[in-house]
């Protein structure tokens, strides 16, 4: 009698737990679409600042006047812009949103930083290189200090550059180190923060894998 009663409980918990699943999986996403075309291409960058400010990027860029996309009301409606001052297509590859006003992206063609102050209106280009081929990642943890990372040369083999700024990216200070790969083959993420001085560099490639670290704000690195 013991054993079927705790079958019996069991059983009753097992089904409590398929109808509320469902409801507490509703009431903790929703989907949030007005004024986001049905097809926005991909999306490789988002950010937030707060419960109600969020940024994210059309990478694909289905339409060059509508790259970015903005909420300010927690996603219940969304508005576009683009990256003023430009006259060529870029791809937005990461996103970095430090309140609603101050937003720096990492572009790709060619690899640069564009940061804006008022909220998107408009934009300064803060760093830009003619050789290297992506800057896959960008952090502000305020609205001075930060890390991007751009890929190595291809055809020279360059390292991995680390860029740094303490100045709201007025000026970013590069940082490499012979010996690291030049990029990781991984797009997404290959490199993260956790603070200005704290960071981890994956490299995944042929020959084995990688896993660097810094807490010296990109000035050394160790396996």
């Amino acid at each position: 009698m013991l054993c079927k009663h705790y079958r019996n409980t069991l059983a009753l918990l097992l089904v409590l737990c398929a109808l509320c699943t469902p409801r507490l999986l509703e009431a903790e996403w929703e989907l949030q679409t007005n004024g986001i075309p049905e097809y926005t291409g991909n999306v490789n960058a988002i950010d937030a600042c707060d419960e109600l400010n969020a940024i994210f990027a059309d990478a694909i860029q289905t339409d060059p006047q509508n790259m970015l996309y903005k909420t300010s009301d927690g996603g219940e409606s969304w508005s576009s812009f683009s990256i003023s001052g430009t006259d060529t297509m870029k791809m937005i590859l990461d996103i970095s949103m430090v309140d609603p006003d101050h937003i720096w992206v990492a572009a790709y063609n060619p690899p640069s930083i564009y940061a804006t102050a008022d909220g998107g209106t408009t934009w300064e280009l803060q760093f830009s290189h003619s050789s290297n081929q992506w800057i896959n990642y960008i952090e502000m943890f305020d609205s001075s200090n930060g890390v991007a990372m751009m890929d190595g040369n291809y055809d020279t083999g360059s390292p991995v550059t680390f860029l740094t700024t303490q100045n709201g990216g007025e000026s970013w200070i590069s940082h490499e180190q012979e010996g690291m790969p030049s990029y990781s083959y991984h797009l997404w993420r290959p490199v993260d923060f956790v603070t200005p001085n704290v960071g981890y560099y994956y490299k995944a490639i042929a020959g084995g894998t990688q896993l660097w670290k810094t807490i010296d704000g990109c000035n050394t690195w160790n396996l």
